[in-house]
């Protein structure tokens, strides 16, 4: 979900892991040069979902472990969900209230401006999906350093 702190949690989690971060919006960005919010304004949203999903193929792609955060917009494929749950990673749901979420995301220029009421929509038909893949769920409103702590512990058992 926007604004459920993956990139900083991700960031956190490769750092200690020694393991490169995958993030999907630098991703998108290098592979268009616009941003999700200039995509967005000038293609719509439709065509930055689909951007969205083909970063998202091309970031499981590299076989190579890493510390992935493909774009919330990835759920609402089937295929892409396939090649997320092929994957031998851990996979973590960052769950968070859609209300928090959008006031977070609300800080990003990258981003694409979402309201508290489209992101709970999204999040009522993605969030299920996440969470069907999801080898572990935590809750996002705790700190970035507790959540990638909590993510270090998982992976060393």
């Amino acid at each position: 979900m926007p604004g459920s702190g993956k990139t900083t949690v991700g960031s956190i989690v490769a750092e200690r892991a020694g393991l490169p971060l995958r993030d999907g919006d630098p991703a998108l960005f290098d592979r268009t040069g616009r941003t999700a919010q200039e995509i967005d304004a000038t293609d719509g949203v439709e065509a930055l979902h689909a951007t969205e999903r083909e970063v998202t193929r091309a970031l499981l792609e590299d076989p190579e472990p890493a510390v992935v955060t493909p774009a919330a917009s990835a759920l609402d494929d089937p295929g892409t969900v396939d090649a997320i749950r092929a994957q031998s990673w851990l996979i973590v749901l960052l769950d968070i209230e859609p209300s928090v979420a959008a006031a977070r995301a609300g800080t990003g220029d990258h981003r694409r401006p979402m309201d508290a009421d489209e992101m709970a929509t999204r999040w009522s038909t993605r969030r299920p999906v996440a969470a069907s893949i999801a080898d572990v769920i935590l809750d996002a409103s705790q700190a970035p350093i507790e959540l990638a702590e909590r993510i270090a512990e998982i992976r060393a058992c």
